[in-house]
């Protein structure tokens, strides 16, 4: 009796030998919907272990739970491979996902040029698409650099989409401002005009107005003397300027002449000596 137990269990111990496996982990893309298809086909090939028996077909089983819909995750299996007489054989393999691929990014926004800072267009959410996480927000963040003057800067508008394995897209707008145009005047223009010595007009009082803010008005006045004391050319220049030094001015000639004679008023006495 004693002997046909040890062959008995020398048989065992030779048919364990022949179970032969041969494991795989594997690391996935994520796909967004947990990676089931990939996890299905992953353990309906017990995770590429294969064995073999000398008496009979081989049973496999897995320990799997669930995988967390994850951008990095994994899970370790253990399968298990059993006979018709119940003797098994185990070995684990590890199925994991990674997201190394960075959200695709919307069209960019056109650059734009406009000539007042009041003119910038305001920011807005634009939405990236991203293999893993679905749909990713963000807001448009300003860099601006400074030209020479209030209304003369460049808006940088940047847009980045960050998924949850910090993998990123950026997009860049740039947005001009430059003002080119200048002020106009608000009255009538004062003509220019030829009068007598004694009908100078006064100096007409002008006020601009600017398409991106404020304009102030300079006045200046210069004389040349004529042939005579009362016979002079007078120049009047107004100009116009706003906060980026675009200019407008106006000039009025005035020719100031002397072409009538003395009046007497009082006539001459005759004295008799």
């Amino acid at each position: 009796m004693k002997q046909h137990t040890h062959k008995l269990s020398l048989f065992k111990i030779l048919f364990l030998l022949k179970l032969l496996f041969k494991q795989t982990s594997i690391v996935v893309e994520c796909d967004g919907t947990g990676n089931e298809s990939d996890i299905e086909a992953w353990l309906a090939s017990n995770g590429g272990a294969t064995a073999t028996d000398n008496c009979s077909d081989v049973t496999w089983t897995n320990d799997f739970n669930t995988l967390s819909n994850d951008c990095s995750t994994s899970i370790t299996v253990i399968f298990t491979a059993t006979d018709a007489c119940g003797n098994t054989a185990t070995t684990s393999a590890t199925f994991a996902v990674q997201d190394s691929t960075a959200p695709v990014a919307p069209e960019t926004p056109a650059d734009v040029t406009v000539a007042c800072a009041s003119e910038v267009p305001a920011t807005i959410s634009l939405t990236a698409t991203d293999n893993c996480a679905g749909e990713i927000s963000a807001e448009g963040v300003d860099t601006t650099v400074a030209g020479d003057c209030p209304n003369s800067f460049v808006i940088t508008r940047t847009w980045t989409f960050v998924d949850a394995c910090s993998n990123e897209t950026s997009i860049s707008q740039t947005i001009t401002i430059n003002d080119t145009v200048a002020p106009a005047f608000v009255e009538e223009l004062p003509a220019s005009l030829t009068v007598e010595c004694d009908a100078v007009p006064t100096v007409a009082t002008l006020t601009a107005t600017d398409n991106c803010g404020e304009a102030s008005v300079a006045f200046t006045e210069s004389t040349e003397q004529g042939q005579c004391a009362n016979a002079y050319v007078v120049t009047r220049t107004w100009t116009a300027t706003d906060e980026c030094g675009n200019e407008t001015t106006h000039t009025q000639i005035i020719t100031v002449q002397d072409t009538v004679s003395p009046e007497i008023t009082t006539q001459a006495k005759l004295v008799l000596l």
